[in-house]
C-alpha cells in the first residue's frame, strides 16, 4: 500500500467558479524543535570516575511527531500533532585530564560541546533511517553505535531484540550531514578526542535514540553523546538547574527508566509510518535560547 493520495476541492470566487484539484501525499515528520521544556542529567564524556559516572545538567527540547499533508509541490497543507517527546541536544566532552575531573574543575576551556548543528539551518531537513535494537548492539558506548552499520542493519543480530529503536538523520541516502565544525578535536594536553569527525565540516552518525537512565542488558546506563539527541522520560526533566541537581544529589534521578515510553513512543513513530509505508523525515530546528554551559561536574 503505497502512500495514500488525498483529494481536496478548493472554492475560488470570481466571475466564473473555479475548482482547484490539490493532490496531496503524507509523511512522518519528527519536528525538533528549539523550545526549551526544562532542565536534565546527561553523562559527561572524555573522562571516568571509578565508583559512579560523571555526569552534567543539560536543557531539554520538545520534539513533535507529525502527520503532514504535502501538496504536489511538497508544499505543507496541514500538520496533524500526534504526540511529542523531549530529548537533549547538547553533548558535553570533557578536555581536560583525569585530576582536573577529579578535582571537580568545570569551565568553559574545559568543556567541548559536541552538539550536531548544521551548516545552513534553512537545510534542516533529514530522512530518517530506522534502526531496529538500538543500543542492544553496543552495550558500551551507547550513543554513537558500532561503527559498521551492517551489524545492525544487514545482518542478524546475535542478540535477543529489546524493543529499542533510533533513528538516524541522512540526507540523500548518506549519513554524512554537513555541520559547523567542532571547537577543537583535540583535549589539552594534544591527545585527540573520541571519534573525531574526519572532515570537520561533516558530522556523521547523528541519530535520535534513548538517552536519561536506561537498561540494556539488565544494567542500567546514564545516558550521554558525541552529537546526537536523547531522548528523555518526562518524570526524568526538571525545571531548574537546582531541582535537576538536587535528584542527582538525593540519587532521585535513576528511579524512572527510560525504556518502557521510549519503545512506546518508537512504535507509535514506526507503526505511524509502516501503516502506509510513509516516508519518516527529522526536521531540526535552531534553538530558541541559550545553551546551557555546565557550572560542575556531578556523580551518577
Amino acid at each position: 500500500m503505497g502512500n495514500k493520495l488525498i483529494t481536496e476541492a478548493k472554492t475560488t470566487k470570481g466571475k466564473n467558479y473555479i475548482f482547484e484539484q490539490r493532490i496531496s501525499q503524507k509523511i512522518v515528520v519528527l519536528e525538533i524543535t528549539g523550545e526549551e521544556t526544562g532542565y536534565t542529567i546527561q553523562a559527561l564524556k572524555g573522562i571516568d570516575y571509578t565508583f559512579s559516572d560523571p555526569a552534567v545538567i543539560v536543557k531539554t527540547y520538545k520534539v513533535n511527531i507529525l502527520l503532514r499533508r504535502l501538496n504536489k509541490d511538497r508544499v505543507k497543507i496541514s500538520d496533524e500533532v500526534i504526540d511529542t517527546f523531549n530529548v537533549t541536544r547538547d553533548s558535553w566532552y570533557y578536555l581536560g585530564n583525569q585530576k582536573q575531573a577529579n578535582d571537580g574543575i568545570v569551565n568553559e576551556k574545559l568543556l567541548l560541546n559536541r552538539e550536531f548543528v548544521p551548516d545552513n539551518y534553512e537545510q534542516n531537513q533529514y530522512t530518517a533511517l530506522w534502526l531496529p535494537n538500538f543500543p542492544a548492539a553496543r552495550a558500551q558506548h551507547i550513543s554513537r553505535g558500532i561503527r559498521n552499520k551492517a551489524k545492525y542493519i544487514h545482518m542478524d543480530p546475535p542478540y535477543e531484540p529489546d524493543g529499542l529503536n533510533a533513528f538516524k538523520l541522512t540526507r540523500f541516502g548518506s549519513e554524512k550531514l554537513p555541520a559547523k565544525p567542532l571547537r577543537t578535536e583535540k583535549k589539552l594536553n594534544g591527545s585527540t578526542i573520541d571519534e573525531p569527525r574526519i572532515n570537520p565540516n561533516i558530522a556523521t552518525n547523528v541519530l535520535i535514540h534513548i538517552g536519561g537512565t536506561y537498561s540494556i542488558f539488565g544494567y542500567d546506563h546514564l545516558g550521554g553523546s558525541y552529537g546526537c539527541f536523547g531522548y528523555t522520560p518526562k518524570e526524568n526533566i526538571h525545571s531548574t538547574v537546582y531541582k535537576a541537581k538536587q535528584a542527582s544529589i538525593n540519587d532521585d534521578y535513576d528511579d524512572h527508566l527510560s525504556n518502557p515510553s521510549w519503545i512506546k513512543i518508537c512504535n507509535k513513530i514506526v507503526n505511524l509510518a509502516f501503516k502506509d509505508k510513509l516516508k519518516i523525515e527529522i526536521h531540526l530546528k535552531q534553538k530558541s535560547g541559550e545553551t546551557y554551559v555546565p557550572k560542575e561536574i556531578l556523580e551518577e
